[in-house]
Parts: structure tokens; C-alpha cells; sequence
């Protein structure tokens, strides 16, 4: 509903309309009246209506100066004058000032109705004028932006679809800039000669600024520095749209960089002034797969985090990738030599390093790289020492009742004695000779229920002695053999 306010300095004018007009009728909601010209113009600067209703003649501030100042503080409003036989001269400049309609005096009902409606009908013509130029407005704005993304993504079609969009453009494009931001909150300064237009793409965001004026490369890229406060990277200046593509991708690479060195904007040119020669890190680079081969977790991360500083000190984000891509990949053929799992060739590390921003983000990404290699050869010799340890186990079960020792044992699990021995304990919770004794001592008894000799048991079982078998015998049961077999 339309909001209108009624200014007269008759009062039987204003008394009047308010009551023998039906407002509502028309989707008008009279909100208020006023009986001079300074009190109107307080009254509408304070509320603002849609629609006026004044008489020309009024003191304090005639119509003519009220509606005059109206529209200089809002241009839409929708002015009708009341004006009388002689009021010619006035209604002429009314009409030049913009009101939209009049009303001869003496007022009537009828003449009231006629000019509300018609005023209804212009405000609604206006209203979807308005809507079609905003929404050819928007449809522009989106083209705009289509054509741009095309010509950023080096698309075929682009520079015939710029050439026709600039068909509708008002102002020459001097130039292209692409800057890359590193989120979608940024702020934006406008700027008189240049246009800026956001695009997204995927999860990026960008803008494009236009150049609308002819500028010095310097001056170019001072302007463009100062057009954004957030941090982003800044792609070459360009004057021909087809070369739009070339400063899209020194944006996204300047941004990536801008990110990496944690500085606010970067400009794609001045990304060599940031860079240093690399240190030479190769003894740190064996410590570290001594670490992984050892696994000792501690000394890998200290040795993985002094390599990560010295690179870091190139600030080479692109050299920096590949020296981590090649570290991982050495990484994993060492925990592959170990028995660690392979990945599998589909798997790609220099992808994942491209998706990080930091060197934070590049060491934490590494460390965890090389910590799971690292428990990958944990495993596999966890693995290989199970396997090893039940083939002793399968060894002894079989050949018990022979004169075999630790190193006969070791031997065929495929390690030495000491290493054997320590292995084993730490597996089954006991040493290799108690393990072999409980074995011994368990199958005598078996023989010595099913009414085998002393003697002989003690044969069968491993013990040329038999006064040893007796001592280790009753060492576990707390009995000799012989009253071991009588009493079961």
C-alpha cells in the first residue's frame, strides 16, 4: 500500500478529503496532512511518503519551493498540485519541476478519484519500468561476468561474446587485471576509472577490475593495489581481452603465494623478489630416513621439522613443493623396502600439496606423511616378528624332543640369537628356554599318565640325563616323575 500525506492552509480542504475520499480504495493509506509549507517539508523529511498532495498557494513555504525540495531529496515522489483559475504560471513550473498530475479548484470528490487513479496507474507503470531496467540491469551484470569467466578460463567463445557485450556497455575497457582472493570477505574500495566485477569459480573468488581509462603500467598497478584491503594476489595488466586468461593464472599463482609468505597482496611480478637460494639439507635428509628406519618417531619429527626450516628459508613456494613431493616419495619407498604397505600408483602426492597454503599447512602435511610411513614399517616388522616367532614356535613343537638351542631356533626364523631372543620374550611373554622347558615338562607328563618310565620319558622329551629331568621336573610340579605317575 502507497503512503500519501495532504498539505493545504484551508482546513475545510484538508477535512474534507480526508473523510469523503476512500483511500483504500486506491491501496493508499493517507498517513498524515499539513497546513504550511515549512511544516510539510518537516513532516515529509520525517516520514517520507510516497505520494503528496499540495496546494500551490500556501504560507510559510509555497508549493512550488516545497515540491521543488521534495524531489530534491527524494526524485520518486509522486507530487499532485491543487491549483486555482489563475494559477496558470504556477502549474507550468510545477509541470517543468516533475509533479505528476493537478487538481483544478474548486475540488470535488470525482476530480480527486480521477487523479488518484490515474496517479495509481503511472506509479505502477513506473514501478515495472523500474523492474524491467533492474532486471536488464542484473541480466548485463551476469553476462558481464559470464563472458569475463570465459575469457579467465581461456574458453574459444569468449572474445566474440566480449565483442558483443560491449555493444551495451557505455565506456571503453582500457585494460583487464584479475586479482585472486584468498576468501570471498574482502573489502572493496571503488574506484572512479575502474570497474570491478566479482566472479567466483568453484570455491575461488576473484575480480576483475576494468580499466576505463588509459593508464602508465606503474600507475596501473599502484591503482589496483590500493583498490582492495584483504589478502589476494594480483595478475599483469593486460589491454586485450583474449590475453585475459594469462593474468587469471599469475593471480591464482600470486594468491597461492600472497597465502605462503602471509603478506596481504602480491603482485604476480614481484613474486622472484621473495626468493632465496636453498641450503643444502642432505644430512638432515638421511637422518630423517635413518629415523623412519629405526622407528623413532621423536627424532623423526625434530630431524623433519630442522628440513622444513631450512627450506622454508628459499620463501620458493613451487620449490618448496617439490623438494616435500620428493621427500614423501623417498619416504615411501624407504617404508616400502621396510614391508609397509604401497599406496598404489593412482595415488598422488604433488595433488594434496597443491591444496596447501602455508608452510604450517605444507610441514604438518609432511610430518604426518612420514609418521604414518614410519608406523607402516612398525607394522610390517611387527608382522614380520609374529611370523617369525610362530615358525620358532611351530620349530619347537616338532623337534622338542631333540638337543636344539637358541641358535638352531634364531637360525631358522632368520635372525641371530640375540636378536631372536629378545624378540621372542617380547612376543610370548617368556624366554626361549622356559618356553622350551614348559613344552618339555608338559608332554612328560603326558607320557608319564600313559605309564611311560622315568627313564624313558626323560628321552623322549629332550633329557639325556635323567637326574637333571627329575631336578627340572619337580622344579614345575613340585614332585619327582616317578611320584608324579604313581599319584595320577
Amino acid at each position: 500500500m502507497m503512503r500519501a500525506a495532504l498539505f493545504d492552509d484551508e482546513f475545510i480542504v484538508i477535512q474534507g478529503l480526508q473523510t469523503m475520499v476512500c483511500w483504500e480504495k486506491f491501496g493508499i493509506e493517507l498517513i498524515g496532512t499539513a497546513q504550511n509549507g515549512l511544516e510539510a517539508l518537516d513532516y515529509f523529511e520525517a516520514n517520507k511518503p510516497d505520494i503528496i498532495l499540495t496546494d500551490i498557494r500556501m504560507p510559510g513555504l509555497d508549493g512550488l519551493a516545497l515540491i521543488e525540495r521534495i524531489l530534491e531529496l527524494e526524485s520518486t515522489t509522486l507530487c499532485i498540485v491543487f491549483s486555482g483559475f489563475n494559477d496558470t504560471a504556477y502549474l507550468k513550473k510545477a509541470i517543468k519541476l516533475g509533479v505528476v498530475d493537478y487538481l483544478e479548484k474548486p475540488v470535488t470528490l470525482s476530480k480527486v478519484e480521477d487523479v488518484l487513479a490515474r496517479t495509481i496507474k503511472k506509479a505502477n507503470e513506473i514501478k515495472r519500468i523500474k523492474t524491467l531496467e533492474t532486471e536488464w540491469e542484473i541480466n548485463k551484470q551476469e553476462r558481464l561476468k559470464q563472458v569475463l569467466l570465459q575469457l579467465m578460463l581461456h574458453h574459444e567463445e569468449g572474445e566474440k561474446n566480449w565483442e558483443q557485450v560491449m555493444q551495451s556497455y557505455s565506456k571503453k575497457v582500457y585494460g583487464f587485471t584479475v586479482l585472486a582472493l584468498a576468501s570471498k570477505d574482502f573489502i572493496q574500495k571503488e574506484k572512479p576509472n575502474l570497474k570491478s566485477i566479482p566472479i567466483r569459480s568453484g570455491n575461488e573468488y576473484f575480480l576483475v577490475l576494468l580499466h576505463l581509462t588509459a593508464l602508465s603500467s606503474q600507475h596501473s598497478k599502484d591503482l589496483v593495489t590500493s583498490n582492495v584491503k584483504g589478502q589476494v594476489g594480483i595478475g599483469r595488466t593486460y589491454t586485450e581481452p583474449g590475453d585475459l586468461f594469462k593474468s587469471y593464472q599469475q593471480a591464482r599463482k600470486a594468491c597461492r603465494y600472497a597465502k605462503f609468505l602471509e603478506v596481504s597482496a602480491l603482485h604476480y611480478e614481484d613474486i622472484e623478489t621473495y626468493n632465496t637460494a636453498p641450503q643444502d639439507v642432505s644430512s638432515i635428509e638421511k637422518a630423517i630416513f635413518a629415523s623412519m628406519r629405526t622407528t623413532d618417531e621423536a627424532n623423526l619429527k625434530e630431524h623433519v621439522m630442522s628440513w622444513m626450516k631450512e627450506l622454508r628459508q628459499t620463501r620458493q613456494l613451487e620449490l618448496m613443493e617439490r623438494e616435500i613431493a620428493r621427500m614423501v616419495y623417498l619416504g615411501l619407498e624407504v617404508a616400502k623396502e621396510h614391508g609397509a604397505q604401497d599406496p598404489g600408483d593412482d595415488y598422488d602426492f604433488h595433488q594434496e600439496i597443491r591444496t596447501l597454503d602455508t608452510s604450517e599447512a605444507m610441514e604438518n602435511w609432511l610430518l604426518f606423511k612420514m609418521i604414518s610411513f614410519l608406523n607402516g614399517i612398525q607394522q610390517a616388522k611387527n608382522k614380520e616378528s609374529q611370523g617369525a616367532v610362530e615358525r620358532a614356535e611351530v620349530f619347537i613343537e616338532n623337534y622338542y624332543h631333540k638337543d636344539i638351542t637358541l641358535q638352531d631356533v634364531a637360525a631358522r626364523a632368520g635372525m641371530s640369537a640375540t636378536y631372536f631372543s629378545m624378540l621372542f620374550k617380547e612376543t610370548t611373554g617368556t624366554t626361549y628356554i622356559k618356553y622350551l622347558t614348559n613344552i618339555r615338562i608338559e608332554k612328560a607328563k603326558k607320557l608319564l599318565l600313559n605309564g611311560g618310565k622315568v627313564k624313558e620319558v626323560s628321552e623322549q622329551v629332550g633329557y639325556h640325563s635323567y637326574r637333571h629331568f627329575t631336578e627340572v621336573f619337580k622344579k614345575h610340579t613340585g614332585v619327582s616323575p616317578g611320584l608324579y605317575r604313581v599319584k595320577k
